[in-house]
């Protein structure tokens, strides 16, 4: 990956993550939104996430292609260790993923409002899951 490549996927992992912990704080713990978080949410998912899932993707794509393509002798002791490293990456989103989505229904346990407590969590699942998604389509495709 050349460094343009690299400085916008960076741009996009750190700036789309800054503004995901800003939305969610937002949500949780300012009065702004109100009653109305879900149409708040329901606009901000599709204006980051595809984008960032797609720079996310390619990206991971790319560092596996140029590390097996990068040298003839240990190519392919280079391209497998940049594809584990990509995975630790993918085992990290999964398991954030699987943790959150646990502490989310069992969370349902103390809520006065059991639906609307799945539902207000599904607003920051979804887009970790798109990122979870994006991930292991690389690490299965590669």
């Amino acid at each position: 990956m050349d460094s343009t490549s690299r400085m916008i996927s960076v741009l996009w992992f750190f700036w789309g993550g800054a503004l995901l912990v800003v939305f969610v704080a937002m949500t949780l713990f300012l009065p702004l939104f109100g009653d109305d978080a879900r149409p708040a949410w329901e606009w901000f998912i599709p204006n980051l996430f595809p984008p960032l899932g797609l720079v996310l993707g390619v990206s991971f794509l790319q560092r596996g292609t140029e590390k097996a393509e990068g040298s003839d002798e240990g190519a392919t002791a280079v391209a497998r260790k940049g594809l584990i490293s990509a995975g630790w990456v993918v085992a990290g989103l999964s398991v954030l993923y699987l943790l959150l989505l646990s502490l989310s229904v069992l969370g349902c346990l103390f809520s006065p409002e059991p639906v609307a407590s799945l539902r207000t969590a599904n607003l920051w699942l979804g887009p970790l899951l798109a990122l979870a998604t994006a991930t292991l389509g690389t690490r299965f495709a590669s």
